[in-house]
């Protein structure tokens, strides 16, 4: 496709246009002067006539001279204006690592064909391809080399598609196609292609480094017919894939055009939650497995909108994502402290979840300390909850976190454990005090010898180092005796006691509801 925009068309149609403008000014001038003005004229004819080292046709050619070289003058700066704005548009209008066209000129390029096309009836592909875990290239081989390796991707996605197509960076690791196709056929060719250009490997430095990409496509005029639209769904499809594990392509489609909706439902309605009193915790008792008795409840957020429930799994990941998370959380502390507080007897604790948002926040620390003083809550009674996803993702920074929290006297406990990547031998170094077993491991554990073996050598571990080990998502007999067989310190689940409101948790306080773990045997 030309390399021309709206923009540079109009500039160079003013160059042209003050060239234009010049010349005459220049010319009218020079025949006003000698023509028009009679009086110049016989000025210039006493004037040679008092001098006589001049003639009147020199002074004539004298002045048509000053004509020309204004003239060449002014030609001369038109084309150094002309060169100038080449050079702005090349800046303004071109990416400086990959000499792509850079955002503006890529998306104005999608304008022009989206006119073109709504005469033609052509269809359009619009794809945005990002690099998974370019972060890490560039900080292990450093920004220059990573400018290296942007590069030879957009040489290779350039190979991937047609001559008059575009490619274009939008910015950091992001990359924009534009394609046009006929048939569905002439897509899924690309599609082949972009799926290759994964498997070769790239140079940087004498080593070779694998990359791939997360691709999201969009139809024009199947999915979307203007611009805004267009980028919006590619850009959904986009992070589906990611979702999905990275490395494919996904084109969009009403699946994803429902979760969208969806994500769009949850992430307004969430601004509203707390002010609407949307909100509100559920307590789900914890029970040791040597003594059999409460030891205390985990906090749990539920969210009911329009009279049904949301999944938290659901809501919090957006919550996360947005930034939400870090209000919603501490109304979730504080809410939790409040009404527990009466409730807890002396031993017992109260599990609170930290996303991790949540968890690296910059006043964290400070912000719990003042809570804790303020409702007047033991904090030996306070026992938070970090996922493994968060310590590993800045290990050293979970490490100062944990021990001043440790200091006010909180307990910490890992949730989530086994679904990260780290090791126990390197959790040792956090501090922490009880480590759970995510609910997943659980369920398979009478039928999967392998996830057996996993949780038998995660209490073995966790209990040679001095960490309470704590089993989620316990739900049969049979799960509960093998946890048992295993060591395990103390199990959470609907076997023991299901999440309840603080209403019904009085109530069944009250009423002795809440039996010794030992009569849950029976189911």
């Amino acid at each position: 496709m030309p390399g021309q925009t709206t923009l540079s068309k109009q500039l160079r149609k003013r160059a042209g246009i003050e060239l234009i403008i010049a010349s005459l000014i220049v010319i009218g001038i020079t025949l006003i002067t000698l023509v028009a003005d009679i009086d110049a004229f016989e000025w210039l004819f006493e004037f040679t006539r008092a001098h006589e080292e001049w003639d009147l046709d020199e002074v004539v050619l004298f002045i048509f001279y000053l004509g020309v070289i204004g003239s060449i003058y002014t030609f001369r700066r038109l084309q150094d204006i002309k060169r100038l704005n080449q050079q702005i548009s090349e800046l303004a209008f071109f990416d400086e690592v990959t000499q792509l066209p850079n955002r503006a000129l890529a998306t104005d390029r999608l304008n022009i064909l989206l006119h073109n096309y709504q005469q033609s009836g052509k269809k359009l592909a619009v794809a945005f391809v990002d690099f998974d875990n370019f972060k890490v290239i560039n900080d292990t081989y450093g920004h220059s080399l990573g400018d290296s390796l942007l590069k030879q991707v957009g040489n290779r996605l350039r190979q991937c598609v047609g001559v008059n197509d575009t490619v274009g960076r939008l910015g950091g690791d992001e990359f924009l196609l534009l394609i046009t196709y006929a048939e569905q056929a002439d897509l899924e060719v690309v599609a082949t292609k972009l799926r290759e250009v994964q498997q070769r490997p790239y140079l940087l430095d004498f080593n070779e480094v694998k990359v791939t990409f997360s691709i999201g496509v969009a139809l024009y005029p199947k999915d979307a017919t203007c611009q805004t639209e267009l980028l919006k769904a590619a850009d959904s499809a986009m992070y589906h894939t990611k979702k999905l594990g990275k490395g494919d392509i996904t084109f969009y489609d009403h699946q994803i055009r429902e979760q969208l909706t969806q994500r769009y439902y949850i992430e307004t309605g969430l601004k509203t939650a707390i002010s609407q009193r949307e909100l509100h915790v559920q307590y789900q008792p914890q029970a040791s497995l040597k003594t059999e008795q409460l030891t205390g409840y985990e906090a749990l957020l539920r969210w009911q909108k329009d009279g049904q429930f949301i999944n938290p799994a659901e809501f919090i990941t957006i919550a996360e994502e947005t930034g939400q998370i870090e209000q919603i959380g501490f109304w979730v502390l504080e809410q939790a402290l409040t009404e527990m507080q009466p409730v807890l007897t002396h031993g017992q604790t109260l599990s609170v979840n930290l996303s991790p948002r949540q968890f690296h926040q910059e006043n964290l620390v400070p912000l719990i300390s003042n809570l804790l003083n303020k409702l007047g809550f033991p904090a030996e009674q306070l026992e938070l909850e970090i996922t493994e996803s968060a310590i590993i993702s800045n290990f050293d920074r979970a490490i100062s976190l944990i021990s001043e929290l440790k200091k006010l006297g909180i307990t910490i406990a890992v949730d989530d454990f086994g679904t990260g990547y780290s090791s126990l031998i390197r959790l040792r170094d956090l501090g922490a005090d009880r480590l759970k077993i995510d609910k997943h491991f659980i369920n398979r554990l009478n039928h999967s010898d392998k996830d057996e073996q996993l949780v038998k050598y995660i209490i073995m571990l966790a209990q040679n180092m001095d960490l309470n080990v704590v089993a989620e998502g316990v739900e049969t007999p049979a799960q509960l005796a093998k946890l048992r067989e295993l060591g395990c310190d103390a199990i959470q689940g609907y076997l023991y006691a299901r999440p309840m409101p603080i209403a019904e948790l009085l109530k069944n306080k009250q009423g002795d509801l809440l039996y010794p773990l030992a009569n849950a045997k029976q189911g």
